[in-house]
């Protein structure tokens, strides 16, 4: 079903879930394009995703807004020094993403470098104020006037479109009816998340902006959830890995797109159909600032990013196995069925409480 591609970031368009009135056969038409395409690597550039250009005007200037704050005011709804709740704000170099393949390594000095890799950005979780658990942490109104308002408008249409994208990769993959049901059951409630991000002007002297040894824009890794949407600005640097080839496909930014990344619990859920897509941010090749060294040296500035990204995430307490359909399909379960609650937990550990290998 999958189909070729050489390697590139494949296009689909999903009005049909997001347009009123569609046809039923329009819908299974870009349901199974965005299975046949997913499916190579996990990634898309979707279209006909019905955010207006106005609304993201307002989120990134939402997000420039507040980082562009003192620092004594970000810290105002400061991101606790635990795993939860996963909000508020995060200063550069509180995060670290990896790999299990890094945490698992045996190599000492890769284990001993990917420690001291930092991300070198500052973020903002904003969630639904209905979850009790990961609460949300706001600044003060009067910090920023109109913060929490404006961004809990942009998470609740981001949270509808999500669920638009989940149907359709739903129908792409053959679901029946009762998994359909069961699987939009467990992404329900108020689970999902919305960051801020803020890629910090650095200097690099490491291939591709990779700096491995103090700090880096984001290393490449999976994310937990079901999947991931990122807009961008025109900065770039958003790259995903084609499995094939091994190389790194730049997500080049487009104004009538958001990109998608299947996360660990969609493939779990898809029995592999969908495979989490291994992706990182570095320094985008070709650019001004990229090309021009500082002061004659090798060292080159890196140019700001924002980003605005929404992760699909699902209730902590569901048990997430393949589906039967496809385990039918495929002739045996690929994945063991385990809590979303279990698998965040040991990842979460990995970011926010730094990285060590288990006894």
């Amino acid at each position: 079903m999958a189909i070729s591609c050489s390697p590139c970031i494949p296009v689909v368009d999903i009005a049909p879930f997001t347009t009123p009135s569609t046809t039923l056969s329009a819908r299974r038409k870009a349901a199974q394009e965005l299975a046949e395409k997913c499916a190579v690597n996990g990634c898309l550039a979707i279209t006909g995703h019905g955010i207006t250009p106005e609304l993201l005007q307002q989120a990134f200037g939402l997000a420039k807004s507040l980082f562009n704050l003192p620092i004594e005011d970000k810290m105002k709804a400061p991101h606790p020094a635990g795993m939860t709740p996963h909000r508020g704000y995060s200063a550069p170099g509180k995060e670290r993403a990896f790999q299990k393949a890094d945490h698992d390594a045996s190599d000492a000095e890769r284990r001993r470098l990917l420690q001291m890799t930092q991300d070198w950005k500052e973020s903002y979780e904003v969630g639904d104020d209905a979850n009790e658990k990961d609460y949300n942490i706001w600044l003060p109104e009067e910090t920023l006037p109109g913060f929490r308002s404006q961004s809990t408008s942009i998470f609740q249409r981001l949270r509808q479109l999500s669920f638009a994208i989940l149907e359709a990769m739903l129908m792409g993959i053959g679901a029946v009816e009762e998994e359909r049901d069961s699987a939009l059951n467990v992404h329900s409630g108020p689970v999902s998340q919305l960051r801020f991000l803020h890629y910090l002007t650095m200097e690099s002297d490491g291939p591709d902006g990779q700096v491995m040894t103090e700090v880096s824009r984001l290393p490449a890794h999976t994310d937990w959830c079901s999947f991931t949407l990122s807009f961008q600005d025109n900065t770039g640097g958003l790259e995903f890995k084609d499995i094939r080839s091994g190389t790194f496909m730049p997500a080049v930014p487009r104004s009538d797109a958001v990109y998608l990344n299947v996360g660990d619990m969609m493939e779990r859920l898809s029995n592999g159909f969908f495979p989490a897509c291994t992706h990182r941010v570095v320094l985008p090749k070709g650019t001004a600032a990229s090309d021009t060294a500082i002061n004659g040296s090798d060292i080159k500035r890196v140019p700001e990013r924002y980003a605005i990204i929404y992760f699909q995430s699902l209730r902590e307490d569901a048990m997430i196995a393949p589906l039967a359909s496809r385990v039918t399909v495929d002739g045996g379960a690929k994945f063991e069925s385990s809590t979303f609650q279990a698998y965040k937990e040991q990842r979460m550990k990995w970011h926010y409480q730094g990285y060590q290998k288990d006894d």
